[in-house]
């Protein structure tokens, strides 16, 4: 990250701790960044970050115990938002009862469709395995491109390092094509800070470092145009940088 990211990081650190209506002020000003779909995908268990310099990636800066986001918040508040979902999630599954009739699909363990809102989707989807592959996610892929959701979130067990890498490697190729954004995770635990990788048009890949995991689900938020809390100097976003590099 170049000095004119950090600069806008020190930027919205003076933001978040000058209190909550001086920091929705300078919000819009800091996150000019277009409306376009997203995809979230959270890598579940422990597994290193993706290998390669293709995307803008950080271990996270510090263990946190109490998270007061998570990315069930997240889901919940592109739910109240009104966002068009696709969700693509292994057991157990949070319901969302928004007023959008979300694409929920739910997966056993060999990634093959066990669960599937609304209906009429079933059969589009038989026979089908959404693995952690190529082929696999060209499924998902597929439903994104024909249903245009706001938010694609993929929830997995870790698979093994080569498919995850493959894996990853199929979203980042298809959010440069696609022009969506992309954000590959994997959640803090106990002992281990957890990391983000993120790749779309006009992102410098390479590392950055003093992002926390509040940070990042805040990030997300902003980035999704849902609401965000900025009265806590905790947990800086990314996104004042990130939206910098956007073209």
């Amino acid at each position: 990250m170049n000095v004119g990211g950090f600069a806008s990081l020190a930027l919205l650190g003076i933001a978040a701790g000058c209190g909550t209506e001086g920091a929705f002020q300078l919000k819009n000003h800091l996150f000019p960044m277009t409306a376009k779909s997203m995809v979230v995908f959270e890598v579940r268990g422990e597994c290193p970050p993706p290998s390669g310099g293709e995307f803008m990636w950080t271990v996270f800066s510090q263990e946190e115990s109490n998270f007061s986001d998570s990315i069930g918040g997240f889901l919940f508040a592109a739910d109240s938002a009104e966002k068009l979902l696709l969700l693509v999630r292994q057991e157990p599954r949070t319901a969302l009862e928004g007023r959008r009739q979300h694409l929920d699909i739910g997966l056993d363990r060999p990634a093959a469709p066990v669960s599937i809102r609304p209906d009429g989707l079933a059969p589009e989807l038989e026979g089908l395995f959404m693995t952690p592959d190529s082929a696999g996610q060209s499924v998902i892929l597929g439903l994104f491109e024909k249903y245009r959701p706001d938010i694609v979130f993929i929830s997995v067990d870790t698979p093994d390092r080569a498919s995850m890498d493959a894996t990853v490697a199929f979203w980042r190729n298809a959010a440069l094509t696609k022009d969506f954004r992309l954000a590959v995770f994997s959640a803090p635990t106990p002992g281990r800070r957890g990391w983000c990788a993120l790749a779309w048009r006009g992102l410098e890949p390479g590392f950055f470092p003093g992002l926390s995991f509040m940070g990042f689900m805040k990030t997300l938020r902003i980035i999704a145009g849902l609401p965000w809390d900025p009265s806590t100097a905790s947990g800086i976003p990314a996104a004042a940088a990130l939206a910098k590099d956007e073209r």
